[in-house]
């Protein structure tokens, strides 16, 4: 469903000059890193990396009858130049997301409803389940927890959230939105489960929504009822969530990606609703296709064009606190120059 959407939303800027992929960070970031692309005619959709710090993605092109999903590597150790192949599915439709838990990666692509399992380094794929309109994965107490549209394309939006068994593939729904269109999930420390609504369309839900651990574990199994974001609490005001990556409860980031616009990720703080520009793309016919965090920092996907790419990767950290020692060094260098001041005036 995310697909359809961001298809129909960015399909007049599908024709477009294709121009190289920049993202511009505002005050408080360091400018932006790239660190790979994919090449002309590829792109990607779906982020993740493990505690490595190596990034896994699942990249698509070209669109006609030779097009292809495969999921790839890209190891930090070598500076993310190794690009290593992990699966490829024959069909060009593009991916749904990738997640990363333990030695082990979980994705979905869009033309199967497939949710696989496969090992960090390879391995054959396991077929877990095909929950139709899977969207996005979040992990909590070794269970997954998946964003969904059970109704299916073109019927009316209807995400769900469902806890999603890592073995079996059974399904529980958890949070059923009454008309959201596909919104992305994360979990805090504490076991607060994020739900991001889009709002797409005047679709039900605005804004990023928390449930409480207790709430989701009273909703976990049958017959206990789904719960409705009314009865999650707003923490967010905004519109039009597409991706969240969770750091800690001071860093929160939603992306955001409108036709016509630069495509734009803001930084949240879940305890106070504070918020903070983090940057945008450099052109408004690029979006983003994919959001992850790395430790401190935040890696960001640019996309050119939809339907020919490319991709490239942008790393994005917070710019370094002034540390007490150079603040004392600062400090003692205004004191010597404001007495080498006053010494002069008194000559």
């Amino acid at each position: 469903m995310k697909k359809l959407l961001l298809l129909g939303a960015l399909f007049l800027a599908a024709g477009s000059t294709l121009r190289a992929q920049t993202f511009t960070t505002a005050s408080g970031y360091l400018p932006a890193q790239a660190l790979f692309s994919v090449p002309e005619s590829f792109t990607i959709s779906g982020l993740s990396t493990n505690s490595a710090g190596d990034i896994f993605y699942l990249a698509t092109g070209p669109f006609d009858i030779f097009s292809d999903t495969r999921l790839m590597k890209r190891t930090a150790s070598s500076n993310f130049l190794d690009e290593i192949p992990l699966f490829s599915d024959g069909l060009g439709f593009g991916g749904n997301f990738v997640r990363v838990l333990g030695s082990t990666v979980y994705f979905a692509t869009y033309a199967s409803n497939d949710i696989q399992a496969i090992g960090v380094n390879g391995g054959m794929p396991t077929a877990i389940g095909q929950p139709v309109g899977a969207y996005d994965l979040a992990f909590s107490g070794g269970a997954g927890f998946l964003s969904r549209n059970p109704s299916g394309f073109p019927a009316p939006p209807n995400t769900v959230v469902s806890r999603f068994d890592l073995t079996t593939g059974d399904l529980d729904t958890i949070i059923d939105t009454e008309g959201d269109y596909s919104g992305p999930v994360a979990f805090t420390a504490d076991g607060r489960l994020l739900y991001g609504a889009t709002g797409v369309a005047g679709t039900n839900g605005d804004g990023i929504y928390a449930f409480s651990a207790a709430q989701v574990a009273g909703a976990t199994g049958s017959p206990d009822p789904a719960l409705t974001l009314a009865q999650g609490t707003l923490v967010v005001v905004n519109s039009g969530n597409t991706y969240l990556a969770y750091v800690d409860d001071q860093h929160l980031y939603s992306a955001l990606s409108v036709g016509g616009s630069p495509a734009t990720i803001t930084r949240y703080n879940l305890s106070d609703a504070s918020s903070e520009a983090v940057g945008q793309t450099g052109n408004p016919d690029f979006f983003l296709s994919g959001l992850t965090s790395s430790g401190s920092d935040l890696l960001a996907v640019v996309t050119a064009d939809y339907f020919n790419g490319p991709s490239t990767v942008f790393r994005v950290t917070p710019a370094p606190e002034p540390s007490a020692a150079l603040l004392c060094v600062a400090g003692i260098g205004c004191l010597l120059s404001r007495r080498a001041r006053q010494k002069c005036a008194s000559v």
